[in-house]
């Protein structure tokens, strides 16, 4: 298991690692959907969701815990809560960054972890983010920017934001499914500082 990102968010910190890491998780049961759910002690690992908000006094011995393999792991901090969300193009698409569970926090600080950049798509594609800018035409072949796409939908928000410069298909450190469709993924964890 290795560690390969870590950057910390005040009391927490946000590590990716390219296996599963031996700490107390709570993860959801993640289907590319546009779903958040909030951490309320119960057991998550069976809901469909693809985010998880908590309250802070939670986390004392657990962390959140979401699995990517290019999509991209997105860490909320403040004061009173944190949240993980997995945000690949169908929850883009979808509207997962503008979940009223997500939009009723005052977040201080956004981070979007190492995730896929720049890849290719076909031209139909554009029929999931028609007014989106973060296209790009290279000769004949057309090209979508994930990380850009989601800062744009992230705009809502009034918190610092920054995204990691690492993309997951150049960067073999990280699992990619684009790269080589590899059934591994990166395993994103916010949990408090030891």
């Amino acid at each position: 298991m290795n560690k390969c990102f870590q950057t910390h968010l005040n009391e927490f910190q946000f590590n990716v690692y390219n296996q599963k890491p031996s700490v107390d998780l709570i993860q959801v049961n993640q289907q590319h959907t546009s779903c958040i759910i909030e951490f309320i002690g119960q057991a998550t690992a069976s809901l469909i969701a693809d985010g998880i908000i908590a309250h802070k006094s939670q986390l004392k011995d657990l962390a959140l815990a979401i699995k990517t393999a290019d999509c991209l792991p997105i860490a909320f901090y403040g004061q009173e809560y944190v949240a993980l969300v997995h945000a690949g193009w169908r929850g883009l698409a979808d509207g997962i960054l503008t979940q009223k569970s997500l939009q009723a926090i005052a977040w201080q600080e956004i981070v979007i972890g190492p995730s896929i950049c720049t890849y290719e798509v076909q031209p139909e594609f554009q029929q999931y983010f028609p007014d989106s800018p973060h296209f790009e035409q290279r000769a004949d072949r057309l090209y979508f920017n994930l990380q850009q796409e989601a800062l744009s939908q992230l705009q809502y928000f009034s918190a610092r934001m920054r995204f990691v410069d690492v993309c997951t298909l150049k960067n073999t450190d990280y699992n990619s499914y684009r790269r080589d469709q590899t059934p591994q993924r990166n395993w994103n964890i916010l949990m408090r500082s030891v």
